[in-house]
């Protein structure tokens, strides 16, 4: 069971992302909106009503739900 709930909506800001192709991307957020991505940017504004998560130092990493890594090595 979750510890968040985000209703759908949620940013994550400050993430490397590990994408499945192409170089990692540093210091981005994505914007989840009713559980799927709608945008990858290095800086998105919040929506109203939106849960932000600071995931600075930490790795998203792409699969049937975003997982955050909490260490600070894609390798660990």
């Amino acid at each position: 069971m979750p510890k968040t709930h985000t209703g759908g909506n949620v940013l994550i800001k400050n993430a490397t992302i590990l994408p499945v192709s192409g170089p990692m991307i540093e210091k981005a957020s994505v914007l989840v909106r009713s559980g799927k991505i709608a945008a990858i940017a290095p800086d998105l504004a919040v929506p109203e009503g939106t849960l932000v998560i600071d995931a600075k130092g930490l790795f998203l990493v792409p699969g049937p739900s975003i997982a955050i890594r909490t260490s600070r090595s894609p390798a660990a």
